[in-house]
């Protein structure tokens, strides 16, 4: 068990390491898609070569965690999910917006859905100015950004 569990995760890592966002990847930092008291909900906008048209968005797992330093990486940051996912959806013409959410220990349930919902106004706002019909978006996720999107789908 604890071996296949092991090569596994040398396989993400693997397929995460030779999938990178590519320098030319038309990407906009840390959008402010809405604030909290003061702080800033921010997401980043990766564009693809060619659109199709349709956005997607990315809620990277974290056990409805995140660091509380000074300088910490944000969940949009993190290293596996986004560069695994990221390479293909662009290929495949969808813009993504991976977003970071508020997250314990700070802040508890429901302020992370609420931040999704958010993200989904925001984007569905703005879809003109990235190309995108308002309606034509979806989400990916992985475990905790997954039962996130779960639970904004279904309300």
């Amino acid at each position: 068990m604890c071996r296949s569990i092991a090569v596994a995760l040398a396989t993400v890592v693997l397929v995460a390491g030779t999938h990178s966002v590519s320098a030319q990847t038309p990407t906009e930092k840390n959008v402010i898609y809405g604030m909290y008291s003061g702080l800033a909900l921010l997401m980043d906008v990766y564009r693809p070569e060619q659109s199709n048209g349709y956005g997607v968005i990315f809620v990277a797992g974290s056990g409805w965690q995140a660091p509380l330093e000074y300088n910490a990486v944000g969940l949009k940051d993190g290293v596996g999910q986004t560069a695994a996912w990221l390479p293909p959806l662009l290929r495949a013409g969808y813009t993504v917006f991976a977003i970071n959410h508020r997250a314990t220990p700070r802040f508890h349930y429901p302020a992370p859905l609420e931040d999704v919902q958010r993200a989904v106004r925001f984007v569905r706002h703005h879809a003109k100015q990235y190309g995108l019909q308002p309606m034509s978006l979806g989400a990916l996720a992985g475990s905790s950004g997954g039962h996130l999107t779960g639970l904004a789908a279904m309300l």
